[in-house]
């Protein structure tokens, strides 16, 4: 007899007595209901999964924009301590801005890089597997089309997830110079501060747009990066308008 913390053990056990019950209940109708309870338990889980990866996500994102000396603060402020140790290291994972004293530099989460670029593999996978295997089988005409339609359609999803991973691959520096974009080819957008610089707030686009007067082009930084009191704070120090203290 397997030991009573056998997790899988007892599983199988429950729900070979829940088929029996519903069996003697419902007939011949006992295997898809149970199929149907097994699989709504699995929705309920997946999306209450769901819901904590994204409320994480959203905390770290929104600590990741702040200064370290007030992510620090905040992490303080957490009563529990395998909480406020398991935040640390996922921070820690996600990374935070390099403050060099010169140049600051922020960067996107290397996590998030990661989850994208896999995305974007199983994605194209599921396109090409889509789009190649029923070439080889004999479907009906229905069949096809819709494993046709899937196909682009995960075609469509892998172009979208690799255009947001290259957004992603980008980085910016704040320096007494200016601010600079640097894009994944080794491009590099400048705005410099003797020319003059605008900064708008987007919230409803959630960025920071800033321009220069004179050109018509400008650099847009998300909320999800740094915030707009953050970035004034980088404007004014970096580029002499306001004193250390």
């Amino acid at each position: 007899m397997p030991p009573r913390q056998d997790g899988l053990f007892w599983t199988v056990m429950g729900v070979n007595v829940l088929r029996m019950a519903l069996d003697a209940m419902l007939g011949g109708r006992a295997t898809w209901v149970l199929f149907g309870v097994i699989g709504a338990s699995c929705v309920v889980m997946g999306l209450a999964l769901a819901v904590t990866w994204w409320r994480l996500r959203r905390v770290l994102r929104i600590l990741r924009r702040l200064t370290a000396d007030h992510r620090v603060s905040i992490l303080n402020e957490v009563p529990d301590d395998s909480a406020r140790a398991y935040l640390a290291e996922k921070l820690d994972e996600h990374g935070a801005p390099h403050d060099t004293g010169v140049i600051e530099r922020f960067e996107f989460s290397p996590v998030d890089r990661r989850e994208l670029s896999a995305l974007v593999w199983l994605t194209t996978i599921a396109a090409m597997a889509l789009l190649v295997t029923p070439l080889t089988m004999e479907l009906t005409r229905g069949l096809w089309i819709a494993a046709f339609g899937c196909g682009l359609g995960f075609g469509g999803a892998a172009w979208l997830i690799q255009r947001r991973y290259v957004q992603l691959s980008r980085a910016f520096e704040v320096s007494s110079f200016g601010l600079s974009e640097i894009h994944p080819d080794g491009s590099v957008q400048r705005l410099l501060w003797g020319r003059g610089l605008e900064l708008h707030n987007r919230p409803w686009l959630r960025k920071i747009e800033l321009t220069v007067p004179a050109r018509d082009w400008k650099i847009s930084i998300p909320y999800g990066l740094v915030g707009f009191d953050r970035m004034i704070e980088c404007v004014l120090v970096k580029g002499g308008f306001e004193r250390r203290e």
